[in-house]
Protein backbone atom coordinates (compact mmCIF):
# COMPACT_ATOMS: atom_id res chain seq x y z
CA UNK A 1 0.00 0.00 0.00
CA UNK A 2 1.37 3.05 -1.10
CA UNK A 3 1.32 6.47 1.86
CA UNK A 4 2.43 8.78 -0.43
CA UNK A 5 3.89 9.13 -4.29
CA UNK A 6 7.01 8.61 -3.30
CA UNK A 7 5.98 5.49 -2.05
CA UNK A 8 4.45 4.38 -5.26
CA UNK A 9 6.85 6.05 -7.61
CA UNK A 10 7.95 2.40 -8.90
CA UNK A 11 4.86 1.02 -9.15
CA UNK A 12 3.26 3.99 -11.38
CA UNK A 13 5.66 3.15 -13.29
CA UNK A 14 5.61 0.11 -13.52
CA UNK A 15 2.20 0.50 -14.23
CA UNK A 16 2.24 3.09 -17.55
CA UNK A 17 4.89 0.76 -18.60
CA UNK A 18 2.46 -2.07 -18.90
CA UNK A 19 -0.02 0.24 -20.09
CA UNK A 20 2.23 1.83 -22.93
CA UNK A 21 2.87 -1.92 -24.14
CA UNK A 22 -0.46 -3.38 -24.00
CA UNK A 23 -2.94 -0.41 -25.36
CA UNK A 24 -2.06 0.18 -29.22
CA UNK A 25 1.40 -2.27 -29.37
CA UNK A 26 0.01 -5.52 -28.64
CA UNK A 27 -3.71 -4.88 -28.11
CA UNK A 28 -6.27 -3.46 -30.60
CA UNK A 29 -9.64 -5.10 -32.63
CA UNK A 30 -9.93 -6.52 -35.91
CA UNK A 31 -10.28 -4.30 -38.63
CA UNK A 32 -13.47 -4.59 -40.70
CA UNK A 33 -11.53 -4.82 -44.10
CA UNK A 34 -9.03 -7.59 -42.95
CA UNK A 35 -12.58 -9.40 -41.54
CA UNK A 36 -14.02 -9.11 -44.66
CA UNK A 37 -10.77 -9.98 -47.00
CA UNK A 38 -10.26 -13.11 -45.30
CA UNK A 39 -14.36 -14.06 -45.53
CA UNK A 40 -13.42 -13.26 -49.40
CA UNK A 41 -10.47 -15.02 -49.73
CA UNK A 42 -12.00 -18.66 -48.09
CA UNK A 43 -15.04 -18.52 -49.96
CA UNK A 44 -13.04 -18.19 -53.03
CA UNK A 45 -10.34 -21.23 -51.98
CA UNK A 46 -13.35 -23.44 -50.93
CA UNK A 47 -14.19 -23.26 -54.62
CA UNK A 48 -13.65 -26.65 -56.93
CA UNK A 49 -12.30 -23.59 -59.43
CA UNK A 50 -9.57 -22.82 -56.92
CA UNK A 51 -8.78 -26.39 -56.46
CA UNK A 52 -8.37 -27.18 -59.85
CA UNK A 53 -6.41 -23.91 -60.73
CA UNK A 54 -3.79 -25.27 -57.66
CA UNK A 55 -3.16 -28.24 -58.98
CA UNK A 56 -2.61 -26.80 -63.02
CA UNK A 57 0.25 -24.57 -60.49
CA UNK A 58 1.76 -27.15 -58.65
CA UNK A 59 2.13 -29.47 -62.25
CA UNK A 60 3.83 -26.09 -63.57
CA UNK A 61 6.13 -25.98 -60.89
CA UNK A 62 7.13 -29.94 -61.47
CA UNK A 63 7.59 -29.59 -64.95
CA UNK A 64 9.72 -25.97 -64.73
CA UNK A 65 11.81 -28.13 -62.12
CA UNK A 66 12.31 -31.46 -64.52
CA UNK A 67 13.23 -29.26 -67.32
CA UNK A 68 15.41 -27.30 -65.34
CA UNK A 69 17.29 -30.77 -63.88
CA UNK A 70 17.49 -31.96 -67.66
CA UNK A 71 19.62 -29.13 -68.42
CA UNK A 72 21.72 -30.14 -65.64
CA UNK A 73 20.50 -26.88 -62.97
CA UNK A 74 20.80 -27.77 -59.69
CA UNK A 75 17.40 -27.38 -57.42
CA UNK A 76 18.03 -27.33 -53.50
CA UNK A 77 15.82 -29.82 -53.30
CA UNK A 78 16.37 -32.14 -56.44
CA UNK A 79 12.64 -31.05 -57.15
CA UNK A 80 9.77 -29.62 -55.93
CA UNK A 81 6.50 -30.90 -54.19
CA UNK A 82 4.52 -27.71 -54.47
CA UNK A 83 4.98 -24.21 -55.80
CA UNK A 84 8.18 -23.50 -55.17
CA UNK A 85 11.29 -23.69 -56.77
CA UNK A 86 14.98 -23.05 -54.88
CA UNK A 87 17.77 -22.87 -57.93
CA UNK A 88 20.94 -22.82 -56.78
CA UNK A 89 23.24 -20.94 -59.44
CA UNK A 90 26.60 -21.66 -58.22
CA UNK A 91 27.16 -24.01 -60.35
CA UNK A 92 26.74 -22.01 -63.36
CA UNK A 93 29.01 -19.31 -61.61
CA UNK A 94 26.05 -16.95 -61.19
CA UNK A 95 25.20 -14.92 -58.31
CA UNK A 96 21.30 -14.84 -57.28
CA UNK A 97 21.66 -11.38 -57.19
CA UNK A 98 22.85 -10.94 -60.96
CA UNK A 99 20.40 -13.25 -62.48
CA UNK A 100 17.26 -11.33 -60.97
CA UNK A 101 18.67 -8.34 -62.49
CA UNK A 102 18.83 -9.89 -65.84
CA UNK A 103 15.54 -11.97 -65.41
CA UNK A 104 14.15 -8.01 -64.50
CA UNK A 105 15.38 -6.72 -67.38
CA UNK A 106 13.16 -9.73 -69.59
CA UNK A 107 10.09 -9.03 -67.26
CA UNK A 108 10.37 -12.31 -65.29
CA UNK A 109 9.97 -11.95 -61.54
CA UNK A 110 11.53 -14.10 -59.06
CA UNK A 111 13.43 -13.47 -55.96
CA UNK A 112 17.30 -13.26 -55.26
CA UNK A 113 17.65 -15.42 -52.14
CA UNK A 114 20.32 -17.88 -49.66
CA UNK A 115 21.47 -20.83 -50.39
CA UNK A 116 23.36 -23.31 -47.95
CA UNK A 117 26.96 -22.69 -47.93
CA UNK A 118 26.72 -18.58 -48.81
CA UNK A 119 28.53 -16.27 -47.25
CA UNK A 120 25.67 -13.85 -46.55
CA UNK A 121 22.96 -12.72 -48.20
CA UNK A 122 24.39 -9.40 -50.08
CA UNK A 123 25.17 -11.71 -52.78
CA UNK A 124 23.47 -15.01 -52.28
CA UNK A 125 23.32 -17.56 -54.76
CA UNK A 126 20.29 -19.33 -55.34
CA UNK A 127 17.00 -17.57 -57.00
CA UNK A 128 13.30 -18.56 -55.44
CA UNK A 129 10.98 -19.27 -58.50
CA UNK A 130 7.05 -19.47 -57.31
Amino acid sequence: MCLSNDDCTGQLDLVENINFAVYASLQGGPHNNHIAALAIALKQVATPEYKSYMQQVKKNAQTLASALLRKKCKLVTGGTDNHLLLWDLTTLELTGKCYEKVCEMCHITLNKTAIFGDNGSISPGGVHLQ
